[in-house]
This record gives C-alpha cells, structure tokens and sequence, in this order.
C-alpha cells in the first residue's frame, strides 16, 4: 500500500477469503485509533481512508476522520469493499469540501473469493445505484490474480459508469500484460485505467 494510506478500521464482516481483516479478529478498543491522528503527518495532500471497511466504523467515529481531513486540508476517497449500504454516510461526506469520491471493490461479488457473494450482489449493484443517483464520484477497484473469475465480476459491473478504473496486482510481474488486463481495457475502453492505491496511470 501506498504511503497515502489511513488504515481507519482493521476488521470488515464481509469474509473474502484471501483478506487479513476479519471480524474474528476484531479488538474492541474505546481509544480513538492511532491513524487518526497520523493524517497530518502524511506528507501527501490526497488520502484514502481505507480498511478493513471503513464504513462498519462507528458513524461518529468515521466523522471524526472526515473531520480531520478537512482540518489537515486533506483531500480524500473511501475505499469500500461495496457489502455495507452507503447511503446513511453520504450526506456526512458530501458535505465536506475535501471529499473526492469513493472507490468500491469487486472482491465480495467473485464468487472465487467470496462464499456469500450471491448475498452480497444485491447490496454492490444498489450502492453503485445510490452514487450515481446522488452523483458521488466513484472508481472500481478489481484486483488481478490468476484464478480470478474477471468474466463474471465484468458482466456485473457493466451497470456502472466509473471515474476509473484502478487495478491491482497480486503479482504484478507476472499478470501486468495478461489477457485479464487486455480484458479491462477492451470492456472500458473509454475509461481511463489507473493501477495500484496511488493512483497511478496505467501504462499503454
């Protein structure tokens, strides 16, 4: 991960079974976390709040990291695993001057890396629903690995219309030029590509 990265939450219920944040390894803490108060320190005026799954926060607490942002004169994106109804935190968020969007994961809609993605469809297809219905910028993130069913999670997400597309890799060095990511450019052609949580232009 980037250095432009806020860790806010460390647990996430939604089970993706390569992902290390897990709500059976949840500590209950009442302290405000450490990130919080690292957001200053990021030398970046751009971050992503990130997890875990930032919006299973608490509402006060993720509003005080959306405080901090605006105090800190950070811009920032929330990135979401896209399993937690996000409609009750838009209006936090869009009324701070220094949110840019959210970009919203396909991890629980593969049914390779999540058993309860059946379950899990329905929740993805009305948040990015509610985003284009109250304009929130967006991106979708889809993460490359070898046993990927990338076919499927593209025919779900034809329903959306991105910022971009930011695309990870398990390993970089050996998919960066596969026939997955010829995929993407083919199935968004007229969106622009970006890799990794920086941001990063994709290399054409």
């Amino acid at each position: 991960m980037g250095d432009n990265i806020v860790i806010c939450n460390k647990n996430c219920s939604a089970g993706c079974n390569h992902c290390p944040y897990s709500m059976e390894c949840m500590v209950r803490d009442d302290a405000l976390p450490e990130s919080l108060y690292t957001i200053n320190d990021i030398k970046s005026d751009f971050i992503i709040l990130s997890g875990g799954e930032p919006f299973e926060l608490d509402y006060d607490l993720l509003h005080k990291y959306t405080c901090m942002c605006l105090i800190c004169k950070k811009y920032f994106r929330i990135a979401t695993g896209g399993h937690i109804y996000i409609q009750p935190y838009l209006k936090l968020l869009k009324s701070n001057p220094f949110f840019l969007g959210i970009q919203i994961g396909t991890d629980v809609i593969s049914e390779i890396r999540n058993l309860d993605s059946k379950k899990y469809k329905q929740k993805w297809v009305r948040n990015i629903e509610c985003m284009k219905k109250y304009s929130v910028p967006y991106s979708v993130t889809i993460t490359l690995s070898e046993r990927f069913d990338l076919a499927e999670v593209l025919a779900l997400i034809c329903i959306a219309a991105p910022e971009f597309i930011l695309v990870n890799f398990e390993n970089r060095k050996k998919y960066e030029n596969t026939f997955q990511l010829n995929m993407i450019r083919d199935f968004f052609s007229g969106c622009e590509i970006k890799y990794g949580y920086t941001h990063q232009s994709l290399h054409q």
